[in-house]
């Protein structure tokens, strides 16, 4: 169901409480049926930052709070030779953080806000219309993720290796691939990447494709792999700039693969996330 009301936002009072929401739903003066959540409160950590000091305390907190099950159980699922959730965990708060919000935002609200852009352009296409292609093919949710990236992840078009000195091509091919997807096809790929844990588990999977590609990592276990710090390094550039069929040997890291080694020395990253 698609609505135009916001988000509402709601602070239940105390710790170790049980609340139980109850949503209406109508269509004028029909009531159609009703949808209850029930939820469980518990006192704030005191480790983790009040979220709204700035952008990077924010995605920290948001992590720890919200999605640090999903970040677990996503990294476990990638296999004995696949990442640790310490390495996504500080990718991913790397992208949320710099998921850019509007003034008075949270990363959330921005997110939601690209979400709606997406999911407008899906649906034109639904409707036998033309958007563009840089809004259906915009970078969305807690991992920021191409829909064209997340089809190559799931199958539903080919893997995609890029030359490291003309990316061009490659990132072309895997548009126009994911372009000629059906619209049924490309709202999925969005629903997957609408819901974090779906989301998540999505740049796990991407994550582990990238570290086990033969001119990669592939003998290395997730605690060899999180240890070492140059395929750390390399493994989150590829995620941010796409995967390269340059020799290891050759692969060079970039800044961003330095702030995710660096969020992994975090004390507070470690305790949360094994």
């Amino acid at each position: 169901m698609t609505t135009s009301a916001p988000t509402v936002s709601l602070r239940l009072p105390g710790a170790n409480q049980q609340y139980r929401l109850t949503c209406r739903v109508q269509t004028g003066p029909t009531t159609l049926g009703t949808v209850a959540l029930d939820q469980d409160t518990v006192a704030r950590d005191p480790r983790i930052p009040a979220p709204m000091i700035d952008q990077e305390a924010a995605a920290t907190a948001e992590l720890m709070t919200d999605f640090r099950g999903y970040v677990i159980e996503a990294a476990a699922g990638t296999g004995a030779n696949g990442i640790t959730s310490l390495f996504l965990a500080s990718l991913l708060r790397n992208e949320i953080a710099n998921t850019p919000p509007l003034p008075g935002q949270s990363p959330r609200a921005a997110r939601e806000r690209e979400l709606a852009r997406s999911d407008a352009a899906v649906r034109e296409r639904e409707r036998g219309g033309a958007p563009e292609a840089d809004v259906l093919n915009a970078s969305i949710g807690v991992g920021q993720i191409k829909p064209s990236t997340a089809a190559t992840v799931t199958g539903a078009t080919p893997w995609v290796e890029q030359d490291r000195n003309d990316r061009e091509p490659g990132r072309r091919r895997a548009l126009a691939n994911y372009l000629g997807l059906s619209p049924a096809q490309q709202r999925e790929i969005l629903t997957l990447l609408a819901w974090p844990r779906g989301n998540i588990t999505t740049a796990a999977r991407l994550l582990a494709r990238l570290k086990n590609r033969s001119n990669r990592y592939p003998g290395l276990t997730q605690a060899a792999f999180g240890a070492n710090e140059r395929a750390v390094k390399i493994v989150a550039t590829e995620y941010n700039i796409g995967a390269s069929t340059t020799h290891e040997a050759l692969a060079q890291p970039s800044t961003y693969g330095d702030t995710v080694w660096t969020n992994m020395q975090d004390p507070l990253m470690r305790q949360f996330f094994p």
